[in-house]
């Protein structure tokens, strides 16, 4: 699990606040409630229960990469149906007298705010306007949609990666699926862009675009701006950390290659997703 994928978001943080909090008022107010009656509340007590399921089901979903992907139909229905039970709680508790409806009502409130925007995220495809909505990021700033795509890839013929030639990229493969928040169906993931070096498919050896690197010379410099695990079954990828800052020797494409130096001054040279960098 990362949970830095909602703290570093912060349309996920607020909604994850808003859930947390609509759960706690609602659990509050039905203990009152129970408290305050000798009638059994079991219904009542089937809705909060599910509710914080749901809610742990949705942070975990967030979290763990690709596993929203594999479930996203079932998470749209299953946030629905608590938007059910919401309007429905809110019809009978709205208007009701005590400390109990009135905790339960305010909840409520508060749980309607979060699962309709996250029905609206879960449900939408990555590049409609709710998913590229961005809150605080200045205006001339381009930011990827939620978390950048993250591409796995086959076998590359073993390329060498510290080598400026020869580099082998396949294309994503069908179904495989990107990181948590962003919802790829397989027909979407085929479509993807592939890297200039490759038509997908098997992978065959190509010579890289001459005069687009000088010898030893560095394009750029980018920050990232997010953390990149590299896929453990292609040796050309390299790993990076959030912050870190790369040097770009090739930006062609959408895989860039670029050198990334360690913090004991050794390096390590391959390609990277250019989604994931911001240039300097």
């Amino acid at each position: 699990m990362d949970l830095s994928v909602i703290t570093s978001d912060i349309k996920l943080l607020i909604l994850s606040v808003f859930f947390s909090i609509g759960i706690l008022f609602d659990f509050v107010g039905l203990c009152v409630r129970q408290g305050g009656t000798s009638n059994s509340l079991g219904t009542s007590w089937f809705v909060t229960i599910f509710f914080i399921l749901l809610f742990v089901s949705v942070i975990v979903g967030y979290t763990t990469r690709s596993l929203l992907e594999k479930y996203r139909l079932a998470a749209v229905a299953f946030l629905t149906l608590a938007l059910s039970f919401v309007v429905g709680n809110l019809s009978g508790l709205v208007y009701s007298r005590g400390a109990g409806a009135a905790l339960q009502s305010t909840g409520n409130f508060f749980l309607a705010f979060a699962i309709v925007p996250l029905i609206l995220m879960i449900g939408s495809e990555p590049n409609s306007l709710v998913n590229q909505l961005t809150i605080g990021t200045p205006a001339n700033v381009q930011m990827p949609n939620i978390r950048p795509p993250q591409f796995k890839f086959g076998n590359r013929n073993n390329s060498n990666a510290n080598s400026n030639e020869n580099i082998e990229i396949g294309g994503p493969k069908f179904g495989q699926q990107g990181p948590p928040g962003n919802f790829y169906s397989p027909t979407a993931q085929q479509a993807q862009p592939q890297s200039p070096y490759t038509t997908g498919g098997p992978t065959t050896s190509m010579p890289a675009p001459s005069g687009s690197q000088p010898a030893g010379g560095v394009l750029l410099r980018a920050t990232a701006l997010y953390p990149y695990t590299a896929n453990a079954e292609d040796p050309n990828e390299i790993s990076f950390s959030k912050g870190d800052v790369l040097e770009v020797l090739d930006n062609k494409g959408k895989w860039w290659q670029a050198r990334r130096t360690s913090r004991d001054g050794s390096t390590v040279t391959g390609i990277v997703p250019s989604n994931y960098l911001q240039p300097i």
